[in-house]
């Protein structure tokens, strides 16, 4: 049954978000979906945003992911706020994963570390997190899925949230869709 659900769900992700490639195998994802987890009041707390823009190019495995903090909703009414109070302030990602190029041919589940730059608004902090890259199929458009694990001390970034009742520290997943190169057809 998680089996299932699990397909489903990925179905839905892929065919929610859209995919525009280039000649250079350089990709590019529009409405991504981005998620964090954290504590508030010892309490688990979620934001997600479906704004996201990833560029992945498949050739040096070199990723850049933008979007607003703006863009960013919560069920939970406080985490809304505090998400106000940073609506200035946008997020960005450029870094590299630890592969070296895209494969979208049949492979086994592939781990790796992810290390580049992280910017939110006005500082910026060298990060590394793992990732994965799951191949799926060699059927269709999609063949892998690709999945981060970024984790943000955002007392780094000299966002106060410990004031307001947040634990400091955030866990976020990336879950994104891997085309088959152009050139493997």
């Amino acid at each position: 049954m998680k089996k299932l659900i699990y397909t489903i769900g990925l179905l839905a992700f892929m065919l929610l978000g859209e995919v525009h490639a280039s000649a250079q195998e350089l990709y590019r994802t529009r409405n991504s979906k981005i998620g964090f987890t954290g504590l508030y009041l010892g309490k688990p707390f979620h934001m997600y945003t479906q704004k996201a823009i990833i560029y992945l190019n498949y050739e040096t495995a070199e990723l850049t992911i933008n979007v607003q903090l703006s863009s960013f909703y919560s069920p939970d009414h406080d985490v809304d706020s505090l998400l106000n109070l940073l609506a200035d302030r946008p997020l960005s990602f450029e870094g590299k994963l630890g592969l070296d190029y895209i494969n979208t041919k049949s492979h086994p589940l592939l781990e790796f570390e992810v290390r580049g730059i992280l910017d939110l608004g006005q500082t910026q902090h060298p990060i590394h997190f793992n990732g994965r890259l799951l191949h799926l199929t060699e059927q269709g458009e999609v063949s892998c899925l690709l999945s981060l694990y970024p984790q943000i001390d955002l007392q780094e970034f000299e966002i106060p949230v410990a004031n307001y009742g947040f634990y400091p520290i955030i866990q976020g997943q990336i879950d994104e869709a891997v085309l088959i190169k152009s050139n493997d057809n």
